[in-house]
């Protein structure tokens, strides 16, 4: 659920996420680092995806802020500038959850299997079952 709640508010977790993290998992990769967030950061910037223009000491600490955050909600393990990664697990009650608080936001039953929130745990689940 941290997960979520941090992909809806800053698309770059999110975007990190689905184009650093989870292709990183399917490729077996042991660990991601500040490097890893560095690149990310300048690809973005290259193809339009992120708008602003930061130093070198800027960028390394939203890439380690980037990590920290994923290292927080379980996604990697361990300090520093290297984050060892830990296989992700979608629970049933959290997927529960999920659905159910959609549900009463408003999100119908037929809309809800393809709502972004759901996709984002289906991915997830998916990155450690490939």
């Amino acid at each position: 659920m941290l997960f979520l709640f941090a992909c809806r508010t800053d698309p770059l977790i999110y975007d990190f996420t689905v184009r650093e993290h989870w292709p990183a998992a399917r490729r077996g990769k042991i660990v991601l680092t500040v490097q890893d967030g560095l690149d990310f950061l300048t690809e973005a910037r290259y193809d339009g995806r992120l708008e602003n223009e930061w130093s070198e000491s800027v960028s390394k600490r939203i890439s380690r802020c980037v990590l920290g955050i994923l290292r927080d909600v379980g996604l990697l393990h361990g300090d520093g500038s290297r984050k060892e990664i830990v296989p992700g697990v979608v629970t049933d009650e959290t997927v529960a959850i999920i659905a159910r608080h959609l549900h009463e936001t408003g999100v119908t039953d037929s809309f809800l299997a393809e709502h972004p929130d759901m996709l984002t745990q289906a991915r997830l689940a998916d990155a450690f079952t490939a």
